[in-house]
């Protein structure tokens, strides 16, 4: 939660955050194919069920906001969803790699 205040113009002023958010947050720059890919919309699913967020900045940047607790989970699987795809240099999606 936030306090704020009401300009004369009708806009709001932001003066402090009152109330932190329980929600951590991490953040990645990943390539089109591993955003787009199947895998990485399955962990945002998760993300989300766990009562989560996330957000996509300037098309390449993954933004979660998380439970307390869950950075460590969270980071090890978009560690495995970026070692599971190989990226041309062109930015084109390849298919996943497998062992």
């Amino acid at each position: 939660m936030i306090r704020r205040s009401r300009r004369d113009d009708g806009g709001l002023l932001f003066l402090a955050i009152e109330t932190r958010s329980k929600l951590v947050s991490q953040s990645w720059i990943l390539s089109q194919a591993v955003l787009d890919s199947s895998e990485c919309g399955s962990l945002l699913d998760d993300i989300m069920a766990m009562g989560g967020n996330w957000e996509r900045a300037f098309g390449g940047v993954l933004l979660v906001h998380i439970p307390e607790g869950s950075e460590r989970e969270i980071a090890d699987r978009v560690k495995q969803l970026t070692n599971l795809f190989r990226v041309g240099a062109d930015g084109s999606r390849s298919e996943p790699v497998s062992d």
